[in-house]
């Protein structure tokens, strides 16, 4: 972990921040210097694999006291340093470990949920918003749609349709911004997924089931009969490819039967508890996903459909109250798993 500034040849450099972590040693301001680079498989929506430098520490010398007097002085080591040098190469792979950083109206974070790894960022300039998961995870392919389905054979009500739940504790990581302050969300995700014929997905259940945000209960983030994009050009609802078809009006409280909104979902009458809030948001970023691996599911049981489902979201623009701004905003990323 470091921190540097952008060279003009793309790459990073920093020739102030370069210190000995044994406190008894020093090396003179100027005489250090990191220069390196990514690899260059990073993009906007995924981060680099690698990074590499070369490093360079010179006129190092020793700090501790001199043992002839009681008094801390360094100065007889003086003369020794004009000669000490230390220069070296380095590489580093990515990991999954988290990270955090803060600045100013925007959080940004890394981690994994499990195996897999996530990189999402809030900011309170909407069309900044990233959200990098879905790309980089290699058990999910985001360009996959519902007519990628063999068409799955009736259920033995005559129903035509399979229900699938889907859940995980701690399935949902995102962070938000509202009215200036930033946090971190976590919360179980409780989905349902109806496979009927001819590549006919529908989804409905809690992305979140539960989130509270300045104090005020959200209930959490809920969904409605969404529909999974059924081809790659299914891009007139904002869905992006292997999207979810959700009205263009997203969850604007205009919309009473929203597909996606805060709240909680209620299976039994397949509604949503949503809460008071003066305005919902739109959502701009809806995607979900399912496994490769139930791609030739057939039958009424679920033993051979998709074993997971994941997705990504953003909401833009809620309010609490009625005198919040108009910069709030949720980003998150959620994987469930089949539950037998």
């Amino acid at each position: 972990r470091f921190s540097a500034n952008k060279a003009d040849n793309g790459q990073f450099l920093d020739s102030n921040q370069v210190h000995f972590s044994n406190l008894g040693i020093r090396a003179e301001k100027g005489f250090n210097e990191v220069r390196g680079s990514f690899k260059n498989d990073g993009s906007n929506t995924s981060f680099p694999t690698q990074v590499v430098g070369e490093l360079k520490m010179k006129r190092f010398f020793d700090t501790s006291p001199n043992r002839n007097q009681n008094v801390y002085e360094y100065n007889d080591n003086l003369f020794k340093r004009g000669d000490n040098a230390l220069a070296g190469v380095f590489i580093a792979d990515k990991t999954s470990e988290v990270s955090q950083v803060f600045v100013p109206n925007k959080k940004h974070i890394q981690g994994a949920i499990d195996m897999f790894n996530y990189g999402i960022w809030a900011n309170e300039n909407f069309n900044d918003n990233r959200i990098v998961f879905l790309e980089q995870t290699t058990k999910f392919n985001p360009a996959r749609t519902a007519s990628d389905y063999t068409a799955h054979t009736y259920h033995e009500t005559g129903s035509g349709i399979v229900d699938v739940n889907y859940q995980r504790e701690n399935g949902f990581k995102g962070v938000y911004i509202y009215e200036g302050e930033t946090g971190e969300l976590t919360g179980d995700v409780n989905l349902h997924v109806s496979f009927g014929g001819f590549g006919q997905l529908a989804a409905t259940g809690a992305i979140l089931t539960d989130l509270e945000i300045g104090g005020y209960d959200l209930k959490g983030i809920a969904m409605l009969n969404a529909r999974i994009a059924a081809n790659s050009n299914d891009n007139t609802h904002n869905t992006g490819v292997g999207g979810i078809d959700i009205d263009a009006d997203g969850i604007d409280d205009s919309n009473t039967s929203a597909k996606l909104t805060f709240g909680d979902f209620l299976a039994a009458e397949n509604a949503i508890d949503r809460p008071t809030v003066h305005h919902h948001g739109l959502a701009r970023k809806l995607r979900l996903v399912l496994s490769p691996d139930g791609i030739q599911a057939q039958g009424s049981t679920p033993e051979t459909y998709p074993s997971q489902i994941a997705g990504e979201l953003e909401i833009n623009g809620f309010k609490i109250y009625s005198d919040d701004g108009d910069n709030n905003t949720i980003v998150g990323v959620f994987v469930g798993d089949k539950q037998e």
